[in-house]
This record gives structure tokens, C-alpha cells and sequence, in this order.
């Protein structure tokens, strides 16, 4: 599931000095720039482009492609270890010290229907920004520590880079979604550790960590109920909730803070009036036992939570060895 990796290799934290000019003669001569346009001195493999000189070195690229040759096909926890020493013997560092900058954990998924169709469904994650302006990428942002939720459309991907159509995930596929989470700058801080080095990414406790985080991003946003009395619903305050969904959907969460701001302007509503409001708006929205949702919803709820429940098992395996 640990796709891009953006590593920091410094002299003093992984106890070696290296002369750049021989790390260089070890990788591949780049033939095209980075996607941020900068100039690397060098490639390993398909998967990583490498940056630096005597006093810093910088790794980045996708683990998966590197060990799988391919991101389409799912990358298993148990090999993160074997991928992440092939990489350091490869360079002749030791890597297993060096900072963790980036880190993306994605899974692709085989879906019903085109990828494109459950996106409405996805409509509002807090203190995330939603951004559909690309047909087949449906991203929630949040820019205060560069985490990005994205969905899109793999297949199509697929299409334009793999021409290997032995892949199994490929084989009478007509959708794929591929769900990420990126931590584009220091996870150390979204999980509360002071650094997460290499050797953390193969340590079942971090991927435990890594699988949660992913899964309650997905957890928390909220979809697109439908409009219909679901049968579990019963008593007055389940119909209260039900009501106040639809209120909460209809009008949108932008503009029900925008009337709750301008209610505390007007002296309406105080500060912590507004907060208990909001409070009570997202603990409703958040109770989905007595809101239906469309078969496509229902797919891609199961889906990920039973891949959720699979990697769990994974993970635990690992940790029993």
C-alpha cells in the first residue's frame, strides 16, 4: 500500500559520508526532468529519482514501481523491507537511518462502474478542500500540512503507460479506482512522532498506523444519502436526524457556516453557540445507521472497507513473525 516515498539522507543521521561522483556513477543517466522540473543527478530503476551533493542526498519516487515494475498492481506490506534494502544496496548507502519526508498510501480498486460516476457520491470532507476540476481525479486538500484524499480513474491511466496486459488487476477490468492518501510534507507531524525514519516503514506498529490514518480519511467523508425512509429509522429523533441530513446536504456546508457567521456577526449567536451548533450539524452527518445510500455508494463502502480488514490481517501476520 506505501506507493511515493521521499527520503533524506544526511551524514550525520545515517553515520556515512559518500562522495557524490561515485553515488552518480551507480545510477542512470536521466532522460527527462522531474515533474517539479529540477534536475536530478540520477535515476535507480523505474522508481526513484535521486538528488544531492556530499553534505545531503534526496530519494524520491514510487516504491511500488520500483519493486513491481508497475503501480497498477497492488504493493503488500510484506515486501516493503525487501524493496526499501534492494534501494539501499543499490546506491551503497544505508538508508534504514535516513528521514521519511513523503509518504503516499494507495490501493487500487475494481469497481462496477465507470469511476467517474461515484465521485458526486464523495461530497464533503472537513478542513479538506474539494477539487473536481479534472474529469477522472476527485481530490479533498488540505493545505495547512500538504495531505491530499485523491480518486481517480487507474484504468485510464492504465492504458496510457502499461502496455503489459497480463497484469492480473487488468484482466477483464472494465474500472479501476485507485484510492491515495498523500502525506506530501512530514508525516512525521500528521502522526505525532518526532521523525519516522526508513526502517519505521517496515515495522508492523507504523504500518498499522499508516492503514488507520487511510481509512478513516475515507471514513469521514461524507456521502450522498438518498432520499428515502430507511426501515431502520425509528422514533422521533431518528426522524429529527434524518431531517436535519437532508437540511445539512441540501444547502451545503458552505453556506451554512457562511449564515452561521454572519448570526454571530448580527449578535444572534455567540462564538461558542456557533461551535456547539457545528458540533451537533457534523455528529449527525457522521451517523450513517439510519441514512440509505446508492448501490454504488454501498460498493465502494464495502470494498474498501474489506480491503481495510484484509490488510489488518496482513499487518498481523507480519508482526507474528
Amino acid at each position: 500500500m506505501i506507493d511515493t516515498i521521499k527520503l533524506l539522507l544526511l551524514p550525520k543521521q545515517i553515520k556515512c559520508t559518500w562522495d557524490i561522483k561515485k553515488i552518480t556513477t551507480k545510477l542512470n543517466v536521466f532522460d527527462k526532468f522531474h515533474r517539479k522540473g529540477i534536475k536530478p543527478i540520477g535515476y535507480i530503476g523505474k522508481g526513484f529519482a535521486v538528488f544531492g551533493n556530499n553534505n545531503f542526498i534526496i530519494i524520491e519516487g514510487s516504491l511500488t514501481k520500483y519493486f513491481l515494475d508497475n503501480n497498477i498492481e497492488n504493493f503488500d506490506w510484506k515486501f516493503v523491507k525487501v524493496a526499501l534494502r534492494m534501494l539501499s544496496q543499490e546506491i551503497g548507502l544505508p538508508i534504514e537511518r535516513g528521514k521519511v519526508l513523503r509518504l503516499d498510501i494507495a490501493y487500487n480498486f475494481q469497481l462496477n462502474e465507470p469511476v467517474i460516476n461515484y465521485f458526486p457520491e464523495l461530497k464533503h470532507l472537513w478542513f479538506f478542500q474539494r477539487i473536481d476540476n479534472r474529469k477522472t481525479t476527485l481530490r479533498f486538500m488540505r493545505n495547512d500540512d500538504n495531505v491530499n484524499v485523491l480518486f481517480y480513474d487507474k484504468l485510464n491511466q492504465a492504458k496510457k503507460l502499461i502496455k503489459d496486459e497480463s497484469l492480473a488487476i487488468l484482466a477483464n477490468t472494465d474500472s479501476l479506482i485507485r484510492y491515495e492518501v498523500q502525506i506530501q510534507h512530514m508525516p512525521s507531524k500528521v502522526f505525532g512522532f518526532t521523525n519516522i525514519r526508513v526502517f519505521d516503514l517496515w515495522r508492523p506498529f507504523v504500518q498499522s498506523l499508516l492503514l488507520d490514518y487511510w481509512f478513516k480519511l475515507y471514513q469521514d467523508i461524507e456521502k450522498k444519502a438518498v432520499l428515502v425512509f430507511p426501515k431502520s429509522m425509528k422514533g422521533r429523533k431518528s426522524i429529527d436526524k434524518f431531517v436535519m441530513r437532508y437540511f445539512i446536504e441540501n444547502l451545503g456546508w458552505v453556506e451554512i457556516k457562511s449564515m452561521f457567521d454572519l448570526a454571530q456577526k448580527n449578535g444572534s449567536l455567540t462564538h461558542d453557540d456557533k461551535s456547539k451548533k457545528i458540533k451537533m450539524y457534523r455528529k449527525i452527518m457522521s451517523n450513517n445507521e439510519t441514512f440509505e445510500f446508492k448501490n454504488i455508494t454501498k460498493e465502494l463502502n464495502f470494498k474498501i472497507e474489506s480491503e481495510y480488514l484484509n490488510q489488518q490481517v496482513k499487518i498481523k501476520k507480519l508482526k507474528n513473525h
